[in-house]
């Protein structure tokens, strides 16, 4: 069983009861960090606290255990312009905002130059069930760093001795800035080197 600082790997799925919208997990999993950072539906930790390795359970969640209530003041009509000129349809999803805060949603309607945009999540309202099996909790520090560096940015090669992870930086693709500020936080007895 997880218990805070753990970090888990599980797949997931989460599909609406009555219909077929899903979202499911990537082949390899899914990296929870228990207690740290909530999973995609914060009531289901409750449940993931108390599952062993390679156990699997179907939960059904009510709309406000899930994605909470549809509210209807999420749903904003712009003047199409206000797209820039972009190309877009009915079922796309546009992003409104800056890099400060970003809504996304999810467009509904478009007629006479205006477009509809609801962004309520696809799931608000509904009840949801969820599946979920515990694949692995890792306990050990240094299982745990390979896990992050995995899951999150797709390093796979790099050198752990004592306290200091040498990574070499030809490898990475993302942001060396991120990494760092991420791995402090999460690992602050650990040196992260790129050479």
């Amino acid at each position: 069983m997880a218990i805070f600082g753990d970090y888990v790997i599980l797949d997931y799925e989460i599909r609406e009861k009555d219909g077929e919208m899903a979202i499911k997990s990537r082949e390899k999993g899914f990296l929870m960090i228990y207690g740290f950072f909530p999973f995609i539906i914060p009531s289901l930790d409750f449940h993931i606290a108390k599952m062993k390795e390679n156990e699997e359970k179907e939960i059904e969640l009510k709309p406000e255990e899930a994605f909470g209530a549809y509210n209807p003041s999420l749903v904003k009509t712009f003047n199409q312009s206000f797209f820039g000129g972009k190309s877009i349809k009915v079922g796309d999803e546009v992003e409104i905002g800056d890099k400060e805060k970003k809504f996304v949603g999810t467009v509904k309607k478009i007629e006479n130059g205006r477009v509809t945009v609801d962004f309520n999540n696809p799931f608000a309202g509904k009840t949801v069930i969820s599946k979920i099996k515990i694949k692995k909790i890792i306990k050990d520090e240094n299982e745990k760093i390979r896990a992050f560096l995995d899951f999150n940015y797709g390093i796979k090669e790099f050198d752990i001795k004592e306290k200091t992870v040498k990574i070499k930086k030809e490898t990475i693709k993302e942001d060396v800035d991120e990494i760092k500020y991420v791995f402090s936080v999460l690992f602050p007895e650990y040196e992260l080197l790129f050479e």
